[in-house]
């Protein structure tokens, strides 16, 4: 393996700091998701959960004020076997590490490309400067 020239050395040392500055980033935002009081659990599906006419999703009014917590959570999260407060706030913690993954994973995949992009435009420059420069 040759030694890193002075443009592939500045090359590493973007990649490098750019996946600290995008990592960095994205767990700064998450611990301060983490502290929002919104991701708590919400005391009226839990109310909802501990009210036996609001247990089964077969029976239930859809009408009826006291469940539609309950019943707007199972529709944005269709698989939410709810039927205990233990079961609510496991499949919260699910959905949180679902979420925490989904967005490493997309912030591995755009930090992924621009470093692609950046080693693509290295290598138009190179091949630019090698046909300006070459002698014929």
């Amino acid at each position: 393996m040759s030694k890193l020239n002075g443009w592939m050395r500045l090359y590493v040392v973007i990649v490098i700091l750019s996946f600290m500055v995008a990592f960095i980033g994205i767990f700064i935002g998450i611990r301060q998701a983490l502290n929002d009081p919104d991701r708590r659990p919400d005391y009226r599906v839990i109310a909802a959960i501990e009210n036996p006419s609001c247990i089964n999703p077969d029976t239930i009014d859809f009408l009826n004020h006291y469940c539609s917590s309950l019943n707007f959570y199972r529709e944005i999260y269709p698989d939410a076997q709810l039927r205990t407060r233990e079961e609510y706030i496991a499949h919260l913690e699910l959905t949180e590490q679902r979420e925490f993954l989904s967005a490493i994973g997309r912030v591995f995949m755009v930090w992924l490309g621009g470093v692609v992009l950046l080693y693509c435009f290295g290598l138009t420059g190179a091949w630019v400067m090698k046909g300006r420069f070459s002698s014929n």
